[in-house]
């Protein structure tokens, strides 16, 4: 969304970009060249990105692969005074492409736009897709995908312009100001679509409709009796789940924020916790 917001307000974003599909129907914005070598890149260090696998130990680029990076970005820059690029995968090679930038002393015209998604919702995303078998394994790419990411930037120190936006925060029409103000551009908003946010789904959608006795409503229902009966922190945790219901939150673990299973709520709907995260908290 976000690029092709830029791409239509000025920015270039490529040539040839990735042909649209029925999940996107309105084009992905991502320059064709730059996709196809990030997945060089990550072939070299031992990873393809159609495995889904969370497990990365980050890519170091031979002296041709860096020739290559640095021939791609004189050439892009040749194109147009505002351009750049957009493509997941730089998140794994970010790193790459800044050292690029440096030898073509292209550096400090630099300004990097990170969109974070909620995790949820990426997850829910992969699933859908058949990408993933789970939707913890999609939480574990998220996050390894957001550490390299964030390793890349440590990497070139607090100097290097990074502003920071969440996406969804962006399909409500809010912090476009500061969008605005980062690329220095007046942003007309034709590519904002605020049906593409699907962070507020609750957990009825895994329940089924047909269910009238949902965890949400259960909580909802017996919680101020339930009280009665329970320690001052059991007390705590009813009364947190009664502000997820009210916040549309309840149903989603508060460590990952990957959906809780059903059956798990059933048995115990003040939970905040998934399984796995349960298990690990428990342990440590």
């Amino acid at each position: 969304m976000v690029a092709g917001l830029l791409h239509h307000n000025g920015v270039t974003m490529g040539a040839q970009f990735r042909r649209p599909l029925p999940e996107n129907p309105k084009g992905f914005y991502e320059e064709e060249a730059f996709r196809c070598f990030n997945d060089e890149l990550l072939n070299e260090g031992g990873y393809r990105v159609k495995d889904w696998k969370p497990e990365f130990n980050g890519v170091r680029a031979s002296p041709n692969s860096h020739a290559i990076a640095a021939s791609l970005i004189e050439r892009f820059s040749q194109t147009s005074d505002a351009w750049g690029w957009k493509d997941p995968r730089t998140c794994l090679t970010l790193g790459v492409w800044l050292n690029a930038i440096d030898t073509v002393q292209l550096l400090g015209n630099t300004k990097i736009i990170l969109i974070r998604r909620q995790m949820r919702s990426v997850s829910r995303s992969l699933y859908r897709r058949g990408n993933i078998a789970s939707l913890s394994q999609g939480a574990k790419l998220y996050r390894m995908y957001y550490a390299h990411l964030e390793r890349g930037l440590r990497g070139y120190g607090p100097g290097l312009p990074v502003l920071r936006l969440r996406y969804e925060r962006l399909l409500l029409g809010l912090d476009l100001d500061r969008l605005e103000a980062f690329c220095g551009l007046g942003l007309k908003r034709k590519c904002i679509d605020p049906s593409l946010d699907h962070s507020g789904q609750r957990i009825r959608e895994r329940s089924g409709t047909g269910n009238s006795d949902r965890p949400e409503e259960r909580i909802l229902r017996d919680g101020g009796e339930r009280a009665l009966h329970h320690s001052y922190k059991d007390l705590a945790r009813i009364k947190f789940a009664l502000r997820r219901v009210a916040d549309r939150q309840y149903g989603l673990c508060t460590n990952c924020e990957v959906p809780i299973d059903v059956e798990r709520l059933q048995v115990i709907p003040e939970t905040p916790f998934c399984a796995d995260c349960a298990r690990i908290i428990e342990a440590n």
